[in-house]
């Protein structure tokens, strides 16, 4: 018998192992697809159980917000009504209508004040809750130069420069607590930003 040459033993050693090592390879290759498989649909079912929570914390929060927002705004429109009506009050003591009869600014202020601080005193809770507190200081302002607008009014003599001179700067304080409170709920609202 021939003995076999140094290359066809290394050859056949050579053949033997790189076939091994070829099948334990795509071995190798197929085992890390399914684990890596594996480990990205865990990833991916997580993710998809965390993303459905903050859409729910999301849908929650908007709705919060919503409803904050509409508080803010309903408190503004509250302000708001009190302000024209001082306004007008202010301005003149005779409203002439063509088809009414004539309206007393300062009568009709007195009769209706009172309803919307009843509405503002209703509120108040929520006010508290729902306002920055920036805001908060302004309304607690605008409550008390309301009020000496309203003594004011009460006490008003239209003959007297005095007596319109003093309703006339005790308006001017609640136009300056308005222009804050609007540039206040402004950047709370973030409107100026959109």
């Amino acid at each position: 018998m021939a003995e076999p040459s140094i290359w066809s033993i290394t050859g056949a050693i050579l053949a033997s192992l790189g076939g091994a090592g070829l099948i334990v390879a795509a071995l190798l290759k197929w085992l890390g697809q399914v684990v890596a498989n594996r480990i990205l649909q865990n990833e991916q079912s997580q993710l998809a159980t965390n993303l459905e929570k903050l859409r729910q914390e999301l849908g929650l929060t908007q709705l919060s917000y919503d409803r904050h927002v509409q508080h803010v705004v309903d408190y503004y429109a509250m302000f708001y009504k009190s302000y024209q009506l001082a306004r007008r009050t202010e301005q003149a003591d005779l409203v002439r209508h063509p088809d009414r009869e004539d309206l007393d600014t300062k009568k009709d202020y007195l009769a209706r004040i009172d309803d919307i601080a009843d509405d503002w005193n209703g509120r108040q809770g929520l006010l508290r809750l729902v306002l920055p507190c920036e805001a908060l200081k302004l309304h607690v302002q605008a409550i008390d130069a309301f009020n000496t607008f309203k003594n004011l009014v009460a006490a008003y003599d239209g003959n007297n420069h005095q007596s319109r001179e003093a309703l006339r700067e005790s308006f001017l304080k609640i136009e300056a607590i308005k222009k804050q409170l609007e540039s206040c709920l402004r950047v709370h609202l973030r409107v100026d930003s959109v």
